[in-house]
């Protein structure tokens, strides 16, 4: 398949493989749940995909692969990056399903009548959502990101991704998600896979004294450095094993969009920038 966007370009995985990535080494592995203990009820088969900036045909400050409308960017050059992605990993992009985001903890179970929302414009994005879940087959679920933390979740019929900033994470997105999974396949919490993607680190993220004070509050078991600075991918993985995920079900990427400028957009360190994506598609 000719495309102009380089496998190393993409940080992808695919379920069907056991879980193993080196933040050194940015060519595709495979990561996902593989067997379950039942061998009659495996886990979903989920290609699940992060998205770099590189590889794309905007201009600056948007070069080059950004994925997200309405930030200023030429809509053309953003429809067709979302092209290139789509052709490069076989999907169809008519169907790649977009929400509205707005740093809550509203989660949409997508349906038939959702499938392609917002694929070629804002508005029709599903409005004020931060997390979509679904078990339809060969649709893409994407959100997009400039340093808040992706999570990916896959489950035995339902897979979903999950936008969490510090305010998803002090409202409970990413158990609620995981939760409602769970629920939705009627398995235990130790059944699901977790992937969390490239984001802002703590290395890079301060936050203010006050506001960690009240993310201590929120998560008094937690260990917080200390300086005023949050780690949004640990706390996460903290929260999902103090709910009852296995730890060695849950992979961190490891990646800090702050610390890599030419790898990642970074809403701290510009505010005018694109966006990458976090995919996960059900097969």
């Amino acid at each position: 398949m000719r495309t102009n966007l380089p496998e190393k370009n993409l940080i992808y995985f695919s379920s069907k493989h056991s879980m193993g990535y080196s933040p050194s080494d940015l060519k595709p592995k495979s990561v996902g749940p593989g067997k379950s203990v039942d061998n009659n009820r495996q886990a979903s088969l989920a290609l699940v995909v992060f998205t770099t900036r590189v590889g794309g045909v905007s201009q600056p400050p948007f070069n080059s692969l950004n994925l997200g409308l309405n930030l200023g960017d030429y809509d053309d050059r953003v429809l067709k990056n979302r092209h290139i992605l789509a052709t490069a990993l076989g999907l169809e992009v008519k169907k790649f399903t977009f929400a509205q985001q707005v740093h809550g903890d509203r989660i949409l179970n997508v349906d038939e009548s959702q499938v392609g929302s917002g694929s070629d414009n804002f508005s029709s994005s599903l409005p004020a959502t931060d997390g979509l879940i679904t078990k339809l087959r060969k649709t893409p679920l994407v959100l997009l990101y400039a340093d808040c933390l992706p999570v990916v979740v896959i489950g035995l019929k339902h897979v979903a991704v999950i936008h969490a900033g510090w305010r998803g994470l002090m409202n409970g997105i990413i158990i609620k998600a995981v939760s409602w999974l769970a629920d939705l396949d009627k398995c235990p919490l130790t059944r699901l896979k977790v992937i969390l993607g490239p984001s802002i680190r703590g290395c890079c993220y301060e936050i203010g004294a006050s506001r960690l004070q009240d993310f201590k509050s929120r998560f008094p078991k937690f260990e917080f450095l200390s300086s005023a600075h949050l780690d949004l991918a640990v706390l996460a993985r903290h929260s999902l094993v103090q709910l009852g995920l296995e730890p060695g079900n849950i992979k961190d990427i490891g990646l800090c969009t702050h610390c890599h400028p030419k790898l990642f957009y970074s809403y701290r360190r510009s505010h005018q920038t694109g966006r990458q994506a976090a995919l996960v598609a059900k097969f």
